[in-house]
């Protein structure tokens, strides 16, 4: 069974990017993203996907892919037009039980300090690192959206 994403494509059109207040619009796009993420990335540059087609519908699109020793993610944008600001996402993936590398990753339980505050999930932060200076890359060369 195929799976649907963005069903309703009214609500993902138009969030409300700049509201500093919760947003159940804003969450269910997020989880629409979170689930997408789960779908097969391009195996070239250029090849249409499920991603691409699913964030074609919302006028979204991706702009960077990783895939990294086990660490997923995706940065996708939004060009601001017509009146509706643009928006920037970075989406992890999470585990994928069948996947060994993830398992692993996830194994490494314990909190360790992350830099700038807090504690994260060691493992996390593992694979984080593993793709972090490629990611900054990215989100400093699309800071325009």
């Amino acid at each position: 069974m195929a799976t649907t994403f963005f069903a309703d494509i009214n609500l993902a059109m138009n969030p409300p990017v700049k509201r500093a207040a919760y947003s159940d619009r804003t969450a269910w796009l997020m989880a629409e993203f979170s689930k997408l993420v789960y779908e097969p990335f391009p195996s070239n540059k250029g090849e249409a996907s499920i991603i691409d087609t699913a964030l074609g519908k919302i006028g979204f699109q991706v702009l960077e892919y990783w895939d990294a020793d086990g660490t997923q993610a995706m940065l996708i944008r939004r060009d601001a037009r017509d009146g509706v600001e643009g928006m920037l996402v970075l989406v992890f993936r999470g585990t994928q039980l069948k996947e060994a590398r993830d398992v692993m990753v996830d194994i490494n339980l314990r909190l360790t300090g992350f830099p700038g505050g807090g504690r994260v999930h060691a493992g996390f932060l593992n694979g984080f690192t593993r793709v972090e200076q490629s990611v900054k890359a990215a989100l400093e060369k699309y800071n325009d959206a």
